[in-house]
């Protein structure tokens, strides 16, 4: 298999973003593009640079529906707890499965060898309390932590080198294999329906902490942003949006830090 090009790669999520737009616009199914999709288009009106994936957020019910009804069709198919119990995260990805193969360097997300992939998001609600908001989202913290070392627990001991790193493996696959938490993990999350409250928020990857605790006014409607040669949805309040999360987002950041932080590697299948 040959290595596929940050350019291939981009342009295939890319394909598989526009995809997803066309069935939500058909469907009448909202999501925004967000995170480093948003800033791309913002910033670079399309992928940032060094960056090759893109992120989508959907309100909890319509991301629900979604991942339920979408269409699996021209090798594309959704992968979530609600299509797939042995999916070891409690968002989804919409991935190709005949063109491109990834090769995982990191712990696995699923049980299925998949392709290039984009993440989608559910937006759910969140406590008025700040604090009552932060309480809940230790927990989701820890929560996620223990997810962590249960996933790094499902690596095969065959593709662990040298006895102390297989050992160690084992004590893991002892300690952690045993219990399930992505459904506990997920009804944390959808413990506050969404609109219950004016707040909001995205955990189900909670390395921003308590920057994910939004206004859901920022949500109520969405506008066009013009992404490569698509324009895609995104959020009314974007700025704010994005303000939360990365601060002054149209600075560009030093050439240090222009990284792809990718753990995997993309194929194009033979």
């Amino acid at each position: 298999m040959r290595e596929m090009t940050l350019r291939e790669v981009q342009m295939m999520t890319l394909d598989i973003a526009k995809d997803i737009h066309q069935f939500c616009i058909h469907n009448n199914i909202t999501y925004y593009l967000a995170y480093g999709s948003l800033i791309g288009a913002l910033r670079h009106k399309g992928f940032i640079p060094w960056d090759d994936d893109m992120d989508i957020l959907m309100p909890r019910p319509d991301y629900e529906r979604f991942c339920r009804e979408y269409n699996n069709h021209d090798g594309l198919k959704v992968i979530s707890r609600i299509t797939n119990n042995e999916c070891y995260v409690p968002y989804a990805r919409v991935c190709e499965m005949t063109k491109t193969y990834v090769h995982e360097d990191n712990i696995p997300w699923c049980n299925e060898d998949t392709g290039v992939w984009i993440d989608i998001f559910p937006l759910d609600g969140a406590e008025e309390d700040f604090m009552l908001f932060k309480k809940r989202m230790n927990k989701i913290y820890k929560l996620n932590n223990y997810c962590f070392k249960w996933r790094n627990a499902k690596v095969a001991t065959n593709l662990v080198s040298g006895f102390y790193s297989k050992m160690k493996l084992i004590v893991k696959k002892l300690f952690f294999s045993h219990y399930d938490p992505i459904d506990k993990y997920i009804n944390l999350l959808k413990k506050m329906p969404l609109g219950s409250t004016s707040k909001c928020m995205n955990l189900t990857a909670p390395q921003y902490k308590e920057r994910e605790y939004f206004n859901i006014s920022d949500f109520e409607s969405t506008i066009d942003v013009t992404f490569e040669d698509f324009k895609f949805k995104t959020m009314n309040g974007y700025d704010n949006f994005l303000r939360s999360l990365y601060g002054d987002y149209m600075i560009i950041p030093p050439a240090e830090k222009q990284k792809n932080h990718s753990f995997h590697k993309n194929y194009w299948r033979e």
